[in-house]
């Protein structure tokens, strides 16, 4: 592993995340945002139990996003707009995230070609704000700007 530079023994948390989607901006009130990607190679055994070779593979990407109910709103009513008539599930936009640390490196997570596939609220007595866990469907997921394969068409 290579040296990584931590600043008076700190690392990367949460408030050092940022989020954005162009033209639409920094995605204020989100309180927590997940996202993964998985290859699946398929396998050649012909007649024998072990691995002879392997494919590419099948590649997937996924995220979600917790975000307050006016966020929620907020971010709907941008995606619908910039829609332009299509419909806010129907518009496909990028994510950004962006995490910084005064002294360390920016790193940049982009997700491509992301959807807004799904929502869930849940409310409940009590003093916490109430949120809203939003489900993204992901086309690729690039790691501090690396690309999981190189003939991807995203820039």
């Amino acid at each position: 592993m290579s040296d990584f530079p931590m600043v008076n023994g700190k690392s990367y948390d949460y408030s050092a995340i940022e989020s954005s989607i162009p033209l639409a901006g920094i995605l204020r009130e989100v309180s927590e945002i997940n996202y993964s990607h998985t290859v699946e190679p398929g396998e050649l055994r012909a007649g024998v139990p072990w691995v002879i070779a392997t494919s590419r593979g099948q590649y997937s990407a996924e995220g979600s996003m917790v975000i307050s109910k006016q966020g929620n709103v907020w971010l709907v009513q941008k995606l619908a707009e910039l829609s332009n008539g299509a419909g806010y599930m129907d518009y496909e936009f990028p994510i950004q995230v962006v995490y910084g640390r005064t002294g360390m490196p920016t790193l940049k997570d982009s997700l491509h070609v992301c959807r807004y596939v799904g929502s869930e609220m849940s409310n409940a007595t009590g003093s916490d704000a109430t949120m809203v866990n939003v489900t993204l469907h992901v086309t690729a997921l690039y790691e501090n700007g690396n690309k999981p394969y190189g003939d991807m068409p995203w820039v």
